[in-house]
């Protein structure tokens, strides 16, 4: 069970999302996510509770703060009990970010979730889903890149998500970063292009050499492993 980030004293929590209940593999998903942020270097110290995961982590702790970005954008896009984790964690990152806050609904009563599954929506024009091999190439190169030591400091690793946050000044892990996007298959990773995706990260550096560039792996939705369903907070 893993609840929203907490990021000072936020309790943005509004009403009315219009996303579909959580599959078991989502929510599995999810709990292999929010792990990983408990687990990282970038936010283990700010991880107060381990089962269910609470972060409490200030704007500060900037490279913490750019990893739950990343979570952000690869939680499934669904409720549990009528309520999106993902959402929730989106309005909490305003607080370091700015922004505007969504609805993130109203708890119910559900306890079951339905079997459908919902993706992030990809950065590309591209409608072409990856093959096997082009699955298995993304995972590789990625693993690849983050254990390579220009950015072996800027990347975490689990058995699931890899996750760089390598700033722009880090030009040697760049490089690396911007070969990988090369070499990526220009296709769908479980919904997302992760070529187009990095790419537009990396554009970052380009207009501004403070910035940071923040790519990952997305947690695949095939697996047949479970886990416990997010919860969700009022």
């Amino acid at each position: 069970m893993h609840p929203l980030l907490a990021l000072l004293s936020l309790a943005l929590l509004i009403a009315t999302a219009n996303a579909a209940e959580c599959t078991d593999s989502e929510a599995a998903s999810a709990s292999s996510l929010w792990d990983a942020a408990a687990a990282s270097s970038a936010c283990s110290a700010y991880a107060t509770q381990t089962d269910p995961v609470y972060i409490d982590a200030p704007c500060t702790a900037t490279s913490c703060v750019s990893y739950m970005e990343v979570v952000a954008e690869n939680l499934p896009a669904c409720t549990y009990d009528g309520v999106s984790n993902k959402i929730e964690l989106q309005n909490a990152l305003t607080t370091c970010n700015g922004g505007d806050t969504e609805d993130a609904g109203t708890p119910t009563t559900i306890t079951d979730a339905p079997t459908t599954t919902t993706t992030s929506t990809p950065t590309s024009s591209s409608t072409v889903d990856c093959t096997t091999d082009e699955y298995q190439s993304t995972e590789d190169l990625y693993d690849t890149a983050a254990a390579s030591s220009a950015c072996s400091l800027y990347s975490t690793s689990s058995s699931l998500l890899v996750t760089f946050y390598a700033p722009c000044s880090a030009t040697d892990c760049v490089a690396v970063l911007t070969q990988l996007a090369a070499d990526l298959p220009d296709c769908l990773y479980d919904g997302a292009n992760q070529k187009a995706e990095l790419n537009d990260n990396l554009s970052v550096c380009t207009a501004d050499t403070t910035g940071e560039v923040d790519s990952s792996t997305p947690v695949s939705t095939s697996s047949d492993s479970t886990s416990p369903t997010p919860a969700s907070t009022a």
